[in-house]
């Protein structure tokens, strides 16, 4: 049986279409009620993030820890850094497109959570990150 749901991801709305393969759950993955509503779903808590990500190894992806402190940006799924719109100094307001990553054939724009300055930029253009992986860190101010 294939469902129709609506999902809304950062403030952006998409369509999705789910089949049911059976009653085998993976463990630990949350089950979705046939009929139930789609804010349902958004009580289910997302993965935990690492602290400290592993740092770069022969451009196999990962991103290196931050060197200053202040706001950390993750990527929020793994794919490939399709561009890179902010830079080392510059000073950007909450919901400023920082990079688009692209994941599933999809484009993610993701964006400044604060505004602040741009304390280290992690990631370049066409290099691959995964869940949890440091893209920026900005500094208050």
């Amino acid at each position: 049986m294939i469902r129709r749901y609506r999902v809304r991801v950062d403030g952006q709305e998409f369509e999705v279409e789910v089949e049911s393969l059976g009653p085998v759950v993976a463990e630990g993955a949350a089950r979705a009620v046939a009929g139930a509503p789609v804010e349902a779903a958004a009580e289910v808590a997302p993965p935990p993030r690492p602290e400290a990500a592993e740092p770069r190894a022969g451009g196999s992806g990962g991103a290196r820890p931050a060197a200053a402190a202040g706001e950390r940006v993750v990527a929020p799924l793994p794919g490939v850094v399709l561009e890179v719109r902010a830079e080392e100094g510059q000073r950007v307001e909450e919901g400023d497109v920082l990079c688009v990553l692209e994941a599933m054939k999809m484009e993610n724009e993701i964006t400044a959570p604060v505004g602040g300055t741009v304390a280290e930029v992690a990631v370049r253009p066409s290099e691959a990150v995964n869940t949890g992986d440091l893209l920026f860190v900005l500094a208050a101010g």
